[in-house]
């Protein structure tokens, strides 16, 4: 079974755990007392995410898509790619 956690580029692994070592052995063991934000913090996930525009260059400069991509605040790692559609004016006559 994999354990789908998140192995940074400092070789850590994107958990933390109160207790006994999980089956995988990964993960950064801290005491039952933290506040949620120590939890984030020592897990690797204090991170936000955010919105960006996607877009591709041609000669005459950039051309912004009606595509959207969702990528990790501390890095600018991907998360995911999706499509924005404005609807707004849809029902305005």
């Amino acid at each position: 079974m994999a354990h789908e956690l998140e192995i940074m580029e400092n070789g850590e692994a994107s958990m933390a755990y109160v207790g006994e070592v999980p089956w995988h052995g990964l993960g950064k063991r801290v005491p039952a007392d933290l506040s949620p934000e120590q939890m984030l913090k020592a897990a690797n996930l204090d991170w936000t995410v955010q919105k960006v525009p996607l877009f591709y260059n041609v000669e005459s400069g950039p051309i912004v898509t009606n595509a959207r991509a969702l990528v990790r605040s501390t890095d600018q790692k991907l998360l995911t790619v999706f499509f924005f559609m404005d609807f707004s004016n849809l029902f305005l006559n």
